[in-house]
């Protein structure tokens, strides 16, 4: 059975349940949809999570091997780009995917630009072009993942904090939690 995990606003949100041996794909948004259409495209006996908040998404990730982030740009009202480029930045074997229903054009292609994610996907999203894209984005993670040399390749930018020093700080936090997690490992 699946397991819930709940958030700080009281929200639920699903873990699928499925092998713990390969790492997973993370959701992060609001709309069940986007969650049910990942879910549908992820059938390698991954385990799939799915998170309401920024903050529910890297606890997540503190706590669970992912290799795809799946995130809307802007989340409850609170913008995701700077998490998204610290996580890259810190974690560059974690490939990212966007969907948006294109609001702020300028912060995704920003986004694309200095590589800090993979691949975008227009909202509401479609079946095809998600399973498409994930298929995709786990064999580059794979890439990612056993070559250094592939990684170094796609190593991106320090991110500038500027638009929001606190969320950049409190995400910093949970990378570090990462960090600890993994040497652990």
């Amino acid at each position: 059975s699946a397991a819930l995990f709940e958030s700080p606003a009281g929200q639920p949100s699903v873990v699928a349940p499925a092998s713990e041996d390969a790492p997973g794909v993370l959701v992060i948004d609001t709309d069940a949809a986007t969650y049910a259409a990942v879910q549908n495209a992820v059938s390698d006996g991954r385990p799939t999570y799915w998170a309401k908040s920024l903050d529910e998404g890297l606890e997540v990730l503190t706590l669970h091997s992912v290799a795809v982030v799946i995130s809307e740009l802007v989340l409850n009202g609170q913008r995701t780009d700077t998490a998204l480029k610290l996580l890259k930045r810190e974690h560059p074997e974690v490939v990212t995917l966007v969907v948006t229903p294109f609001r702020d054009v300028g912060s995704l292609v920003e986004l694309i630009n200095q590589g800090q994610i993979y691949r975008f996907l227009p909202k509401p999203v479609r079946s095809g072009p998600m399973s498409m894209s994930i298929t995709s984005a786990l064999r580059h993670q794979e890439k990612l993942a056993l070559l250094p040399g592939v990684r170094a390749a796609h190593a991106v930018e320090a991110a500038t904090h500027d638009n929001d020093p606190h969320l950049a700080a409190r995400v910093m936090g949970y990378l570090s939690r990462i960090r600890k997690r993994a040497a652990a490992r």
